[in-house]
């Protein structure tokens, strides 16, 4: 079945160019007599050559597919003894996918040349031990998830947001904890997601939609920076600690007051976007 399915697919696709090259009928024409959507997953993944993937269901339509990644250029091929912030971006996916087993650093080093290998095998790819345009191609097609063990700026980020909302009951680092875990599951439980207990591509786009309100308790650089703020305007006395403390509650109401905002001692979303137009 699953090969008379992929047989179908690439039917479809041979008769899309076909029919676009001669000019015999429209994409809408298409679309309607073969139900296919022209800018679906399915056609994507033919073409990407992850087709086998995507039928085996290793990869679904939920799943994130970054299509800014066609006219990215490939162009330069990476080997060891390089560095620079390309090569520690397809290293964290490598570590994501547990290729690596350290946090990643920018450097193209020999661990990372026996990564990359490892990854070539595991995907059919010509074994280069290089990051030439095709693995970068596939690296950036890959879903990743973030998960227990692991540590980075970008799971230090997501550790924030669930704090600030109340999911993690104190102040977080880069680590993806056990505690973690659990708020992670909770909160996709509220927000109605599948519950994998790690931060996958859904949950990391829901967690960049929340609106976020700093009170009292909190800690964290983002708080520095609207001490500073308050410092620089006359609300606050002394030196940014990054702590939101009864100083700070303090400081907030009376800048609310003068600006005619809602009192709360909170930094809400008004009172954040009027501190940042202070000058």
């Amino acid at each position: 079945m699953k090969q008379i399915k992929s047989f179908l697919i690439y039917l479809i696709a041979f008769m899309f160019f076909i029919l676009l090259s001669a000019s015999f009928c429209s994409e809408k024409y298409l679309n309607e007599s073969y139900s296919v959507n022209l800018s679906s997953k399915t056609l994507y993944y033919a073409f990407a050559g992850n087709l086998s993937d995507y039928l085996e269901g290793k990869i679904t339509d939920d799943d994130d597919l970054n299509l800014n990644n066609v006219d990215k250029d490939y162009s330069k091929t990476f080997s060891e003894g390089e560095s620079g912030d390309e090569i520690l971006s397809y290293k964290l996916i490598l570590y994501y996918l547990d290729y690596l087993s350290d946090t990643p650093n920018n450097t193209f080093d020999s661990t990372t040349t026996k990564a990359v290998k490892e990854y070539q095998t595991s995907r059919g790819i010509k074994e280069t031990s290089k990051l030439d345009k095709l693995t970068m191609q596939t690296l950036d097609n890959e879903v990743v998830d973030y998960k227990a063990g692991k540590s980075s700026e970008d799971i230090k980020k997501y550790n924030y947001i669930l704090y600030y909302l109340g999911y993690l009951p104190k102040e977080p680092n880069s680590t993806y904890t056990a505690e973690t875990k659990v708020a992670c599951e909770k909160y996709q439980k509220e927000r109605s997601l599948p519950v994998t207990g790690t931060m996958t591509p859904q949950t990391r786009r829901s967690l960049d939609s929340e609106t976020l309100t700093y009170k009292e308790g909190h800690k964290g650089d983002v708080i520095k920076d609207y001490q500073e703020i308050l410092i620089r305007t006359g609300y606050l006395k002394g030196t940014s600690s990054g702590t939101f403390d009864a100083k700070t509650t303090a400081a907030v109401k009376s800048y609310q007051t003068k600006k005619g905002l809602s009192v709360t001692g909170n930094l809400d979303t008004k009172t954040m976007d009027s501190l940042d137009n202070e000058h």
